[in-house]
């Protein structure tokens, strides 16, 4: 372990997360811009520390669900997430559909919409990418919330 300011990280851990190059689409080439790249860092400096959190706050129109993409992008070929598995929880619908277009790089079985059907069929057991909203892991199916069967 290296100990950089106040805190250890476990370089031979994280450095994979860290290096790992950017997602590029082919078509539309988009890029990380410098505001998007602190965001992602800040949130691997913390993850590296062991938080199992971090809260990105970010205004309109700048990229919150690619810089995510990216973020998630970065962990999931870094292999440091304890299931290799992450949860992309919004409010409402529209945004669930839209982040699960946008995170396209990812192969479509590697994602998988968390809602009732999906629980009934057992194929919320698949995938690394998981995409919710609040109101249908409240669902109930079987006597039990959704959430309760993930």
């Amino acid at each position: 372990m290296t100990r950089l300011g106040r805190a250890n990280i476990d370089w031979e851990a994280w450095r994979p997360v860290f290096e790992y190059p950017w997602y590029e689409d082919q078509i539309t080439r988009r890029w990380v811009r410098p505001y998007q790249e602190m965001a992602i860092a800040e949130a691997l400096y913390r993850f590296s520390q062991g938080t199992p959190r971090a809260l990105l706050l970010m205004a309109t129109g700048t990229g919150k669900t690619f810089t995510i993409f990216q973020l998630a992008w970065k962990l999931l070929h870094g292999n440091v997430l304890r299931n290799n598995q992450i949860l992309f929880l919004t409010d409402r619908n529209s945004l669930k559909d839209q982040a699960y277009r946008a995170f396209a790089g990812f192969s479509a079985d590697e994602r998988v919409v968390i809602d009732k059907n999906t629980v009934r069929l057992n194929q919320h057991q698949v995938g690394r990418l998981f995409f919710a909203n609040y109101q249908n892991l409240d669902e109930e199916l079987n006597g039990r919330k959704i959430y309760e069967h993930c």
